[in-house]
């Protein structure tokens, strides 16, 4: 589809997101405002995960977290792209769930339980998550119009872009983008959570 395709696309993906990230933190708020004992479960769980294990920064710690955190997103985009084949609309989107809840738990506990502040929430998680969305952004505009041509190829609607090209595209944007994020959160991420955060 080309690099001027999607950076047209990526703002109004970006909008949508910034929208419905907005509304899913409003509505967190209230549910823990509504129920401070769940609350209080949430941020215990997510402190023990953070500290069970916890020997510290080093390399191979970040290393072993960048691929972990790679692998795992590679895997999310590859199902993805797999489900876009199938002619439903909108299908390929179920494969975003782990990654809406994973980020729906780390928001539950970092902000509005004070664990940080809201400049240490963005400074800790705004460096690989402009990345790491931006490639999932971009993933789901590669998924969607897969998902527009298996539903014109059932209609026997003949369609000018091939699969191989969409598929060329995931290689050149979305694994190189996703690449950094995963780099950004293992080891400048990482850095910063224990040298601030996990002392």
């Amino acid at each position: 589809m080309g690099k001027q395709f999607y950076l047209g696309k990526l703002k109004l993906y970006w909008i949508r997101l910034l929208v419905i990230g907005a509304l899913l933190l409003l509505g967190e708020v209230l549910a823990l405002r509504m129920n401070s004992q769940f609350a209080q479960s949430v941020k215990q769980g997510l402190m023990s995960r953070a500290h069970t294990g916890n020997t510290g920064y080093t390399f191979w710690s970040s290393l072993t977290s960048t691929v972990h955190v790679f692998t795992t997103n590679m895997v999310l985009l590859l199902i993805m792209l797999c489900l876009a084949l199938i002619p439903l609309r909108h299908l390929y989107l179920i494969a975003l769930y782990p990654m809406i809840t994973e980020t729906f738990l780390v928001a539950l506990a970092l902000y509005p339980l004070r664990l940080i502040n809201i400049v240490g929430t963005f400074v800790l998680l705004a460096p690989h998550a402009i990345f790491e969305f931006t490639a999932f952004l971009i993933g789901i505009m590669i998924a969607n119009e897969i998902n527009k041509r298996a539903i014109k190829w059932r209609k026997k609607i003949d369609t000018n872009v091939h699969l191989s090209l969409l598929f060329k595209d995931f290689v050149k944007y979305v694994i190189p983008i996703l690449a950094f994020a995963a780099i950004v959160e293992g080891f400048f991420t990482s850095w910063i959570t224990h040298t601030f955060f996990l002392k």
